[in-house]
């Protein structure tokens, strides 16, 4: 009933002349942030509690995928805080016309000190742009002296982010292991194919003997030992990537390697994290819900 009420009332709010406000200003702090710890000092107490309980490559991976400047860096958008009112942000895409510029508006504001409702707008210069006047509702309140958001209510068509939702860790696990299962079989692959440009490359020498001699960053002076072959996360100890931990055994006759092993293991084994996968020679990857390792018996990855 409570959110009713403001929606109603903020259809007929006094447009916001200043921006200088706690609950925009924690907002706006929140935008900008390039510490994923900040990113929680704006989230609601329950969820924060949830979030710290995480093993900490998830919630890094938590606090990153609420951070603006994490999403949009490697999107060319520059977006810098504005000094004239009501606008608080400028967008601009590197490169283009500086006066094509996007401003995002606080629009309406109702507070009483507790709770906030913030409506947002969104400005382009360029005419009939269907992103025009798009508005953007953000509810907050204040909770052991910080303002944190509680839910972020886009235009018709979009899906909400409600932070105070009960299941909303619950999904981000679930989709978190499945980037991270869909990481760790890629990496699996860039092994493989690694390995047997390494084993054609030294062909009195075979497949590696360890992931260290794939590594390397010199292409052109590579050699046995470093073979300029994958990134230095996959080369380097403790050879983890994305929540797992990849090992590599390699079996050596008459000093030739014509056979390996790989597995990869959840560092953090868990209800919604628990697939490893294993792979060898043959290229196929195979995996496993069991918390144990992965074998050349259990079925291959469809």
């Amino acid at each position: 009933m409570r959110r009713l009420v403001w929606l109603l009332a903020v259809l007929f709010a006094l447009p916001c002349a200043a921006q200088s406000y706690p609950d925009v200003d924690a907002m706006l702090e929140l935008v900008f942030t390039k510490d994923p710890a900040a990113v929680l000092r704006h989230l609601p107490i329950e969820l924060v509690s949830a979030v710290e309980k995480l093993p900490p490559n998830e919630q890094l991976a938590f606090e990153r995928g609420l951070m603006v400047s994490e999403k949009l860096k490697n999107e060319n958008v520059v977006f810098t805080r504005s000094e004239v009112p009501p606008a608080l942000l400028e967008i601009r895409k590197e490169g283009e016309n500086p006066d094509e510029v996007a401003t995002i508006l606080l629009d309406k504001r109702i507070c009483d000190g507790y709770e906030s409702l913030l409506r947002l707008r969104l400005k382009s210069p360029l005419p009939r742009d269907l992103t025009d006047d798009a508005a953007l509702l953000v509810w907050m309140r204040l909770e052991d002296g910080e303002w944190r958001i509680l839910e972020i209510q886009p235009s018709e068509g979009h899906d909400r982010l409600n932070f105070e939702d009960g299941s909303m860790m619950e999904k981000f696990r679930a989709h978190n292991a499945s980037e991270n299962e869909s990481s760790a079989v890629a990496a699996m692959r860039t092994y493989n194919t690694a390995l047997v440009t390494y084993s054609s490359a030294y062909p009195s020498i075979g497949f590696a003997s360890r992931l260290e001699a794939l590594g390397g960053s010199d292409q052109e002076n590579a050699n046995a030992d470093h073979a300029a072959l994958i990134e230095p996360s996959l080369s380097t100890e403790p050879f983890e990537k994305s929540g797992y931990r990849f090992t590599y055994r390699s079996v050596f006759q008459g000093g030739k390697s014509s056979t390996y092993t790989l597995i990869a293991r959840p560092i953090a084994y868990a209800a919604d994290t628990k697939r490893s996968f294993f792979t060898d020679e043959s290229g196929v990857i195979r995996w496993t819900e069991e918390d144990r390792e992965p074998t050349a018996s259990d079925p291959p990855l469809q």
